[in-house]
C-alpha cells in the first residue's frame, strides 16, 4: 500500500469521523429541543390543571353562597308570609 493510498484512507476516515461527530451533535440538539418542548408542554399542562382547580374552588364557593342566599330568601319569604298572616288576623279582629 502506497503513501497516497494511506493518505486517501486517512482522509476518508477523517471525513467519516467528522460526519459522525456532526450527526451526533445534530442528534444531541434535536434531543435537547424535544426535551425542552416536553418540559414546556408539561409546565403548560400543569398550569392549566392548577387553573382548573382554582376555578373549581371558586365555583364551589359560589355554589355555597348561592345555597346560603336561597336559604335566606326562603327565611325572608316565610317571615313575610307570617307577618301577612298576623296583619290579616289583626285586621279581622279590628273589624
Amino acid at each position: 500500500m502506497g503513501l497516497a493510498e494511506i493518505a486517501v484512507i486517512c482522509g476518508a476516515s477523517c471525513v467519516v469521523s467528522a460526519i459522525l461527530a456532526a450527526s451526533r451533535a445534530y442528534e444531541s440538539r434535536a434531543v435537547r429541543r424535544c426535551e425542552d418542548a416536553t418540559r414546556g408542554y408539561e409546565q403548560a399542562h400543569n398550569g392549566a390543571r392548577l387553573q382548573a382547580s382554582e376555578h373549581e374552588h371558586r365555583l364551589c364557593a359560589l355554589e355555597s353562597r348561592a345555597a346560603a342566599a336561597d336559604e335566606a330568601v326562603r327565611t325572608i319569604a316565610a317571615t313575610v308570609q307570617e307577618t301577612n298572616t298576623r296583619v290579616g288576623n289583626l285586621a279581622f279582629k279590628v273589624r
